[in-house]
């Protein structure tokens, strides 16, 4: 809730203020899309805000008070912050009208005051709309949110979806608070006989499945690290990709990482070169090498000394030219998929020719140091295709 300490405005026991939002509103949403707002403004205020469901009730209980402002739409203190998950001033207020639309019992037991909601007619509309009805109570620094009337399939599905209530899955890995999981389902899939899906959580909570049965993994990742939109009900495939390689480049798994692009898990970003060879930044000095080692290792011992290694998305021409050059100094192509590839260090692929050719070491690496003394003379055009004739000359033999 949008919790603050500002000065209350005047919110009388025994009085009601009446919030123009249709009934009919984010008819999509269901219990979980309004339990979700509940939880994730306590959360937001209070990283030890608790969340307990008993029998028929739910209770979230966080300290702070919710000051009556917070009523009105686009009304936020978290806009801009982007530690928080809400930013768009409406989750709350959605969610009571949502819960009380389905008819569960709810209210907000905040400050001295208990807050209600209920539907009338709007007195010049001819139309309901929410409104909210304030009682007393006894003044504490905690709020509360409880919801009545959960059957037991709603309670499956908010444990299920609200991370710290569970303990059905394994961290596998972590870093900067977010988490990659070996997430097994649980027991809502038994209501809904549907099978376990990876599913990705932003502070704990429940965002979506993931779209394809391909990744390997859940993720529990932080506001900062994924864009959401209001619904907060998906999150972009590549953004995804980007994060879960550099959650496993920041953690340092670097085995695991190789046996994921080995296997071509979905998980791996395409941008996969990029983020290992700068993973210096966090994943360690080092890290990019280990992966390096690991790929390398497993690349001889599948294929062999005489084996050159071939990205699959290269251009036809290039694919079929460097095919040539391999074949004509007796090596073996193997075509790898980019993030294997992209494993292999440019040094490991040019000591497969030096291997081949002894002579490679007085020709190609002068002329190359030669060139490489002299790029700030050159313009990029003329340099690159350099590059490109030395690196042919190279494999050739010559």
């Amino acid at each position: 809730m949008e919790q603050s300490t500002a000065t209350k405005l005047s919110a009388q026991p025994n009085q009601s203020i009446m919030l123009p939002i249709s009934k009919n509103y984010v008819e999509h949403w269901g219990l979980w899309e309004a339990v979700r707002e509940f939880i994730q403004n306590a959360v937001d205020v209070d990283s030890s805000a608790r969340v307990t469901i008993f029998h028929d009730e739910l209770k979230i209980d966080s300290i702070g008070e919710i000051q009556p402002q917070s009523l009105l739409l686009g009304e936020s203190t978290k806009r801009g912050d982007n530690s928080t998950i809400g930013k768009y001033g409406e989750g709350y207020k959605l969610a009571l009208l949502v819960l009380t639309r389905m008819g569960y019992e709810v209210n907000i037991a905040t400050g001295e005051q208990i807050w209600t909601p209920v539907f009338r007619e709007h007195p010049q509309l001819g139309t309901e709309c929410l409104h909210i009805d304030f009682s007393d109570r006894p003044k504490s620094v905690f709020t509360t949110v409880t919801v009545r009337g959960l059957k037991p399939e709603d309670a499956a599905e908010i444990s299920d979806k609200y991370l710290p209530l569970r303990t059905d899955y394994e961290v596998v890995a972590e870093a900067k608070g977010k988490q990659v999981l070996d997430d097994t389902g649980g027991t809502y899939d038994e209501y809904h006989d549907v099978q376990p899906t990876k599913n990705i959580f932003i502070k704990g909570l429940w965002v979506c499945a993931l779209p394809t049965e391909d990744f390997w993994f859940s993720y529990n990742l932080t506001p900062d690290a994924i864009e959401l939109d209001r619904d907060r009900g998906s999150v972009d495939t590549w953004d995804l990709q980007y994060q879960a390689t550099k959650l496993l480049t920041e953690a340092g798994e670097a085995q695991l990482l190789a046996q994921m692009a080995e296997a071509g898990a979905t998980d791996i970003s395409s941008c996969f070169e990029s983020i290992i060879k700068g993973s210096g930044h966090y994943g360690g000095v080092g890290f990019a090498q280990q992966i390096a080692d690991m790929a390398e290792r497993d690349f001889v011992e599948k294929y062999g000394t005489k084996a050159y290694p071939m990205d699959k998305n290269w251009a036809a021409g290039k694919f079929l030219h460097y095919s040539r050059l391999a074949d004509q100094m007796g090596l073996t192509p193997v075509v790898l998929d980019t993030k294997v590839y992209a494993m292999l260090s440019k040094a490991f692929r040019e000591g497969i020719v030096e291997q081949t050719n002894p002579e490679y070491e007085t020709i190609y690496k002068k002329l190359d140091a030669i060139l490489l003394e002299n790029k700030k003379h050159m313009r990029s055009k003329p340099f690159k295709a350099l590059s490109k004739l030395l690196a042919n000359t190279m494999l050739r033999g010559v």
